[in-house]
This record gives structure tokens, C-alpha cells and sequence, in this order.
């Protein structure tokens, strides 16, 4: 269950900082700098500016929520191993 909150918590805080990057698509000015540091700076594609602003933001949010996983995953293998090693025994 607490991996579930995570991962909605990780894929809704990607999502959110892809659209605040992207906002200037929309003619608003909502970045602050450090909402998607890896998001791509695409100019255009084609089609309408709503339809760029949604493409781009799925491309970012799924670019933040990869890295954003990853760094999840190897906190809890980190935690596991740290975990482990203070159930080993030491030899006598």
C-alpha cells in the first residue's frame, strides 16, 4: 500500500512539473527553475499550442517520473541492505 501512495505521489509531482514547464505553450509563465530539470526543450510540434502543451508534457512527465523511480528504487535497495546488514551476526 505505502508503494502505491509513492508511486501515485512520483507520477502526479512528474506530470505537475512538466506542465509548469511547459506552460509558456499555454501563455502563462509558471516555470520557477527547477520543475523538470531533464524535460527537452522542444520548440513545436505540429498542431495546435493545447495539443503541443499535452505531448510535451507527457514526454517530460514520463522522462521525471523514469528518473524520479529510479532514484526511489535504489533509495529502498540502499534502505534494504542497510537493513540487512544489521542482522547479521558478527563471528565469534
Amino acid at each position: 500500500m505505502k508503494d502505491r501512495v509513492v508511486l501515485s505521489l512520483l507520477t502526479i509531482l512528474s506530470l505537475l512539473g512538466a506542465a509548469l514547464f511547459y506552460s509558456p505553450k499555454l501563455g502563462l509563465n509558471l516555470q520557477f527553475g527547477l520543475e523538470c530539470p531533464l524535460c527537452p526543450h522542444v520548440l513545436a510540434f505540429s498542431g495546435s499550442q493545447v495539443r503541443d502543451f499535452f505531448r510535451s508534457t507527457l514526454i517530460g512527465g514520463f522522462i521525471n517520473f523514469s528518473t524520479l523511480l529510479v532514484i526511489w528504487i535504489l533509495a529502498k535497495i540502499a534502505a534494504y541492505a542497510v537493513k540487512k546488514s544489521k542482522q547479521v551476526k558478527p563471528l565469534e
